[in-house]
């Protein structure tokens, strides 16, 4: 007991010390953000360095209020900053060109895309757009390919391989431990729950990752060939024969324009701007500047929704999407008579079924105030679509992952694990179904029929959701639901969506539905600042002492802490199993 009492002091200790070093943390940003003067200042002569080494969300906001934001919390790009950031680039005259050095995107294959998007309008205004890496990965050298010279290093890597998916399957570790999911289904290709089923893969889902991986690696390809002048034919040989190799050989096969040191790179900028050293521009000091020129005079706005992350119960913030934030965001854009029409940029794998649905709502009611039109990000599935089934119309990227309408439940159970432990569970009850469910016991054939009939009821919701929503029978739904993805391409020949574009296209088209010409773009929702997420936070600490209490008071009071844990037949509309192509 001694120990434990020690062993919270110490916890206690560090606690405190971390909280004094965050104030004095606090003062010194502000004396530092204060002293910078606002609007950063941007050299004559400057090259833009489109530096991506953070992950990129489509909407991550900076307070001026919350300047340990970025240090303390998760620092992250946003997508709609950089976009912004190369607009304003193409149009400022002390920006010369734009490089990208050792780029390591860390987005999405849509957001990337994107981004490449809008480094092609910026050649448009006859500045160059140069590309150097020690290493090209393959997302990389795609964003890379639209520069109009691509260089590598004598001594680098360049991987152009094709399109992979991984699936790891989980029922032999079941079968070993004791440990295992209790899965309830609707949908024949619903692979959300498959790996906790089989030890190997389905036909069925390997059938639609091969289309879909096709679909995807059709659209990369075709822009790597544009980007860089050759057949299509080209980059599927260099895919095969070339990517991997030697430097040499990349330059041989024309992959790209020339080998360099990283210095000779530097000096290549530094003759063109015709100075002895290229003076670069951050990113993010650039987008500061870029935030403080936007134009703030169009009266009419096209209000922007973000919806990123996992669909879960909760309040909602920059990592998850939650009822409380996107309702209150829908109902100010709504409400606000300067906003002429909602966009809403969705990018969820899904999640919730029950959070789905009350999202939903939200967005019929405001679609009966202002046209509402749906962006869809790098992966719109499952959940994230049933979101879009509210919209008068449906945008995709061309590398959109969507569909998975399906329903599935998941819900752990440790019996025969508890067995091998000694612990044996037994009931009693005063009516059938009193008991629910207990992970100490095996799943009785009551309770899942009862979780099966709520997910049937879940399913014909979401096929009534995107019957109504896409105007088809509710057995046109059906044949392309049962929880199966689809590409952007395939997801317009089957009807579930109806136009393939970027954001931008998604504004400018909701824009035309609310018949306005010379708006801006104002972006929802306001996210809770790091402050208010770290003093929340203090809960999770003092769980965190219970629990810590709990482990060093023997196996009893472990045993009864894994009684106490929330258990609930969660129905999820959610993307197979976590699907991440590279």
């Amino acid at each position: 007991m001694s120990f434990f009492k020690s062993y919270l002091a110490t916890l206690l200790a560090i606690f405190t010390s971390f909280l004094i070093g965050i104030f004095m943390l606090v003062a010194l940003v502000g004396i530092s953000a204060s002293s910078e003067g606002g609007v950063p200042t941007i050299e004559d002569g400057s090259v833009l360095s489109l530096d991506l080494g953070l992950p990129i969300s489509d909407y991550a906001p900076i307070g001026e209020d919350d300047p340990l934001a970025d240090l303390l919390g998760n620092p992250q790009l946003s997508l709609e900053s950089i976009l912004m950031a190369i607009g304003q680039a193409a149009e400022d005259d002390r920006i010369q060109g734009i490089s990208i050095k050792d780029p390591f995107a860390l987005g999405g294959w849509s957001q990337v895309r994107d981004i490449r998007l809008a480094l092609e309008r910026f050649r448009l205004s006859g500045k160059p757009v140069w590309a150097y890496a020690d290493m090209y990965t393959q997302k990389d050298y795609y964003l890379s390919s639209v520069a109009d010279s691509l260089y590598l290093s004598p001594v680098g890597v360049l991987d152009v391989k094709g399109l992979s998916a991984e699936v790891l399957y989980y029922k032999g570790f079941q079968q070993k431990t004791g440990l295992k999911m209790e899965v309830i289904r609707h949908g024949k290709y619903k692979s959300a729950v498959e790996p906790y089923l089989e030890d190997q893969m389905s036909e069925a889902n390997r059938s639609q990752l091969s289309t879909l991986l096709h679909q995807l690696w059709r659209t990369i390809s075709q822009d790597i060939a544009q980007g860089r002048g050759v057949a299509l034919e080209k980059v599927n040989d260099w895919a095969t024969n070339v990517s991997g190799k030697t430097p040499e050989k990349a330059l041989d096969a024309g992959m790209i324009d020339g080998l360099l040191y990283a210095d000779q790179y530097d000096q290549k900028w530094a003759d063109l701007t015709g100075e002895d050293e290229v003076e670069y521009t951050s990113l993010s000091r650039y987008i500061r500047y870029a935030q403080s020129q936007r134009n703030l005079k169009s009266k009419d706005q096209i209000a922007v929704v973000y919806a990123q992350g996992e669909i879960l119960p909760g309040p909602g913030n920059q990592q998850y999407i939650g009822t409380k934030l996107m309702e209150e965001a829908l109902e100010k854009a709504a409400d606000n008579e300067s906003v002429k029409a909602i966009v809403l940029r969705v990018n969820s794998p899904g999640g919730s079924a029950m959070v789905s649905e009350h999202i939903w709502r939200a967005l019929k009611r405001a679609q009966e105030k202002k046209p509402l039109v749906v962006s869809m990000g790098s992966v719109a599935a499952s959940g994230g679509y049933y979101l879009a089934t509210a919209a008068d119309k449906v945008w995709a990227t061309p590398m959109t992952i969507t569909g998975s309408i399906g329903v599935f439940g998941t819900i752990p159970n440790w019996s025969e694990l508890s067995e091998s432990w000694g612990i044996h569970a037994e009931q009693v009850t005063t009516h059938p179904q009193a008991a629910q469910y207990s992970p100490f016991a095996p799943m009785s054939d009551g309770f899942r029929s009862q979780v099966q009939e709520g997910i049937e009821h879940t399913y014909q919701t979401f096929l009534t959701r995107v019957s109504e929503g896409r105007k088809m029978t509710t057995a046109q739904v059906d044949s392309v639901a049962q929880g199966r993805v689809w590409s952007a391409q395939d997801a317009l020949s089957v009807g579930l969506i109806d136009e393939i574009g970027s954001l931008d296209e998604a504004v400018v088209g909701a824009a035309k539905l609310a018949g306005v010409s010379d708006y801006r773009v104002r972006n929802y929702p306001n996210y809770p600042s790091f402050w208010e997420e770290f003093f929340s936070s203090m809960e999770g600490f003092q769980s965190l002492v219970t629990q810590v209490k709990t482990v060093f008071s023997g196996p009893d009071q472990a045993v009864a802490q894994l009684q106490q844990l929330p258990i609930r037949a969660e129905v999820y509309v959610r993307l197979p199993f976590g699907l991440e192509v590279r």
